[in-house]
């Protein structure tokens, strides 16, 4: 048994995660953690599902005009515009 002060244990304990602060000022994916040399399997499949929703949701037809009218309520204007791709399948390659 040592002879030091319970408090001077304390003292040298493993300092405090730096990444904390800032994960709690971002929904940004820091600090995940790691097992082995992987991210933790929670942190693996959020990541999976939030990656199967983007893509979902970049193949969804786009609806214009539910858009603009969202928009225009919150006092933006808006524009419509058209690409030079031939369809959309085209537009997401290029």
């Amino acid at each position: 048994m040592s002879d030091q002060p319970m408090n001077e244990i304390q003292d040298n304990a493993a300092p405090a995660n730096p990444w904390l602060e800032l994960r709690r000022l971002t929904s940004a994916r820091i600090a995940l953690g790691r097992t082995g040399t992987s991210l933790p399997t929670s942190a693996q499949l959020d990541f999976q599902a939030a990656h199967a929703q983007a893509r979902d949701a970049v193949h969804l037809a786009f609806d214009h005009a539910a858009i603009s009218a969202q928009l225009t309520e919150k006092g933006r204007e808006t524009i419509l515009l058209h690409s030079a791709a031939a369809d959309r399948d085209s537009y997401l390659q290029r």
